[in-house]
Parts: C-alpha cells; sequence; structure tokens
C-alpha cells in the first residue's frame, strides 16, 4: 500500500546562499517518504553535494546532465525511513557559492496505518536537443508511483495520467517536476513534456512499498523457562531488514513491565546458522487480560542471508508469538 497524502514544498534559490535552505510543509502522519527534486540552467556544474531532511542524509538517486546548447540539470534525492513529522528544513549543501538559479521541490508520501519504509528505484533519459522530451519510471511489475523532473528549453508538462507538482521559469529555460498520477499502477508510466526541438535533461525514479506483508512466523505457545525456535523462513532476493513484533495472550492481571527475550538467527542457506542477533522487548506495564499486539521493532540485516528464524522464552504468565514483516530497505 502507497500512502496517498502527498505534499510538495518549492524553493528557487538565488544570489549565493550556501547551504541553501527551505521549510517544507507538512502535515499529518509522519512521513513515509521525501523525494527531493533539484534543477538548473546555466552550467551543467556538479552543484548539490549534499541534501538532508529535518536533519537526516538523503541519498541522491539520479542526475543527468545537458551540455550542449544551454547547459543544465536535473537530480532526484531519496528518504524512505525513519522520518520525522510536522514541518521540517532541508538544506542542499552545495559545492559552491554559485550564481545559478537552481529551482529545488521537496515532496512527501504519509498515511495513516502505513507502518512501512519506502523503496526507490531511479531511471533516466537525456537527449540534449529534443522535441517532447518524457521518461518512464520501470516499476518491475510492482505497484509503484513515478516522478521526474525535467530541465528543459520551455513548453508544457503532459496532462494524461501524471500530476504537476511545480514548474519554474529559470529566464531562458525552464523546470518542471510532476508524478504519475495513479498510486495503484504496476503498469510503467511514461511522464512527458510537450516542446519543440530544445535542450532538456530529464530524470525520473518509481517509488513503491517495500513491505512485504506481515505473516506469523511463530504461532503463539506457552513454555516457561525454555527456548522455542520457529521454523526457518526464507528471505526474499534484496530483503535488508526484518520488523518484529511479539504477539501475546496474558493468563492474568499482570502490573509489572514485561521484559521478553528474543533472538533471531540468520542463514545462507538454511540449515546453518551464520550469526545470531539477541534482543530484548520491554512492552512496559500491562494491566488486564486478553490479547496484545504491541509496535514493531526492526532488525537490520547487513548480510545476503537466505534464510531467518526467531526464538522466544516466554514466561508462565503468557503466551507469545511473534509476527513478522521484510523490507527492501
Amino acid at each position: 500500500m502507497l500512502p496517498s497524502n502527498i505534499q510538495s514544498t518549492e524553493a528557487i534559490r538565488t544570489g549565493t546562499q550556501d547551504p541553501f535552505t527551505w521549510t517544507h510543509v507538512q502535515s499529518g502522519p509522519a512521513p513515509n517518504a521525501i523525494i527531493v527534486s533539484a534543477v538548473h540552467g546555466t552550467s551543467s556544474t556538479d552543484h548539490v553535494v549534499s541534501v538532508t531532511y529535518g536533519g537526516i542524509p538523503m541519498v541522491r538517486q539520479v542526475r543527468q546532465t545537458d551540455t550542449a546548447g544551454e547547459p543544465g540539470a536535473a537530480e532526484l534525492w531519496f528518504l524512505g525511513a525513519g522520518i520525522p513529522s510536522g514541518n521540517q528544513t532541508v538544506s542542499a549543501d552545495l559545492a559552491t557559492a554559485t550564481t545559478d538559479d537552481i529551482h529545488f521541490v521537496s515532496t512527501t508520501m504519509s498515511n495513516a496505518g502505513v507502518n512501512t519504509v519506502v523503496h526507490a528505484t531511479a531511471t533516466n533519459t537525456q537527449n540534449q536537443n529534443e522535441a517532447n522530451p518524457s521518461v518512464t519510471p520501470a516499476k518491475g511489475g510492482n505497484v509503484a508511483v513515478g516522478f521526474a523532473a525535467n530541465y528543459y528549453g520551455g513548453g508544457s508538462p503532459g496532462t494524461a495520467l501524471q500530476t504537476l507538482l511545480h514548474n519554474h521559469d529559470l529566464g531562458a529555460f525552464a523546470s518542471s517536476v510532476q508524478r504519475e498520477t495513479s498510486l495503484t499502477s504496476s503498469i510503467n508510466q511514461a511522464l512527458a513534456w510537450t516542446q519543440t526541438a530544445d535542450d532538456e535533461a530529464v530524470v525520473g525514479m518509481t517509488v513503491k512499498d517495500a513491505t512485504i506483508e506481515p505473516i506469523i512466523i511463530m504461532p503463539k505457545i506457552s513454555r516457561s523457562a525454555a527456548t522455542y525456535w520457529s521454523s526457518w523462513c526464507p528471505v526474499a532476493a534484496g530483503i535488508k531488514s526484518l520488523r518484529l513484533r511479539p504477539l501475546m495472550d496474558l493468563a492474568y492481571v499482570q502490573d509489572a513491565s514485561l521484559s521478553v527475550p528474543f533472538i533471531i538467527a540468520a542463514s545462507y542457506d538454511g540449515t546453518t546458522t551464520a550469526f545470531e542477533l539477541s534482543y530484548t522487548w520491554s512492552g512496559g506495564s500491562v494491566n488486564r487480560d486478553g490479547s496484545h499486539a504491541f509496535p514493531f521493532k526492526q532488525v537490520s540485516i547487513d548480510q545476503a542471508v537466505t534464510h531467518w528464524r526467531c526464538a522466544c522464552s516466554p514466561p508462565s504468565v503468557l503466551s507469545m508469538g511473534i509476527e513478522a514483516t521484510m523490507s527492501l530497505v
């Protein structure tokens, strides 16, 4: 499920300010993704060294230049996890105090109940003197939404199946940022502009939900003073993290805080344990009987494992299971 609350802010850098900062306006739940575009003309110099959102570093996904005629460049930056909510400062550190004007656009995606990271895949095309330029970000068969930014000689963004976020007249050239309108399609969608043959540098990327649906990997069991292992679970290609949470049934009223140890084991072949990671989950005070599904905790995987499993040692006052989701990033 892709987050559908999309909020965009543009900022125009003129003069020689370095770093250049602006406030991205965001309301509602914490964003699941933030995309920042930077487009400039006058030169094709790589001006943007780094970008942070709320002090958190972003990663540049793609950059393209136009080096013929009227030079320019376009690029996209991305962050897909651990993003703070509310209005945040976006800061772009530049290589020099260049006088090139730069059009920045920051776009957040958020939704209540979407407890996931988001993954980006970049693609780009560049023809330095082209009519009606376009880019088609590849989705790989996944539900995803395409974003694109274009440095171009002038003209108008296409309207079919795409939504304009912001555009800006930079003088003899222009900047435009747009996204695919649909948030539920797995079909590759071209993002296009209408113009006569002129300078252009266009970049595109897709943003998709990176989380596999939750699975119960350990049914609830009551086993005091014993460690119970789940079965080995295969790891899908590209998985980089697990998100786990205990599922508990209390046997009686429990006023004290509960601390439950559980172990993550990862394997290269499904039979040999490569390493184990021990975690203690502290659920805080629980003061009533019943079933509880507590918040997820994220566990990073730094190695290319093929299988994983987990273990827990439930106290005598409860039965316990574990639910998990897997994430690409």
